[in-house]
């Protein structure tokens, strides 16, 4: 009948926006996005909450501070789809919860309570291969401006979109350094350096193989040359950022 997996689709999208039902166990491998659904209050044990709206706003903004601040009132704006108007309530709310602080330079806010923490944590040495649309890249406001804490302005168009998406990225101690994509049907891991001279190799031969220990799949990993701007590609080019690069070589 026409219609009616679309029909389906809607009333399931529609039921999990209200908090009837809720996304419960995957049903085959880690790569399928066929899920079972449960009934909220069956898989959660309690129904959910009527909350205030301007309520549920600040206590939004708590949480999002409390994982990425310090970050900028803009910030919340975009990452909450906010007015303006409804951060500057919801931060008001707030009232000494929060503390101005100076990041690079630009003015940003932090939780008083971790502050001290913040201010007294020392830099830790890392490298990670991070998803498309993982929270580190995507949880500040659009633009080389919002995002110069993970990405130079010379690198921000081979990370993101002109949408703002961020493709699967590598990130050395903190910065964006190089794009990489899984391809399980090849069988291999390809990273882009965007300096292969000051790529950490052997951190990401760790990090392909931790990868592969997670999904239980051997993987090969090849180098490919410096990607180029997302924009050169297709609209989904965000996707698949290996396929703006030169030829892949084995390391």
């Amino acid at each position: 009948m026409p219609g009616v997996k679309e029909g389906l689709q809607f009333t399931v999208a529609l039921l999990g926006r209200t908090g009837q039902v809720v996304r419960a166990d995957v049903r085959g491998s880690w790569r399928s996005d066929n899920y079972a659904y449960a009934l909220w209050d069956d898989w959660v044990g309690a129904p959910i909450e009527p909350v205030d709206p301007a309520a549920a706003r600040v206590e939004l903004a708590r949480r999002y501070l409390r994982a990425f601040g310090p970050a900028t009132a803009a910030d919340l704006t975009w990452w909450a789809g906010w007015t303006k108007r409804d951060t500057d309530a919801a931060l008001a709310a707030l009232g000494d919860e929060f503390t101005p602080v100076s990041l690079d330079g630009v003015d940003a806010i932090v939780l008083t309570d971790e502050r001290a923490a913040l201010a007294a944590a020392e830099p830790v040495s890392s490298l990670r291969l991070l998803p498309v649309w993982d929270s580190y890249l995507m949880g500040y406001a659009s633009g080389p401006a919002g995002r110069g804490r993970q990405v130079t302005a010379a690198d921000y168009a081979r990370v993101y979109d002109k949408s703002g998406n961020a493709t699967s990225t590598v990130i050395v101690d903190g910065m964006a350094a190089g794009v990489w994509e899984l391809d399980p049907d090849a069988g291999r891991i390809t990273v882009a350096p965007f300096d292969d001279v000051a790529m950490r190799w052997a951190d990401v031969e760790a990090e392909a193989a931790a990868i592969c220990a997670a999904i239980g799949t051997d993987l090969d990993l090849e180098r490919a040359g410096p990607p180029g701007p997302l924009s050169a590609g297709p609209r989904n080019a965000f996707l698949s950022p290996i396929s703006l690069c030169p030829p892949a070589t084995k390391p």
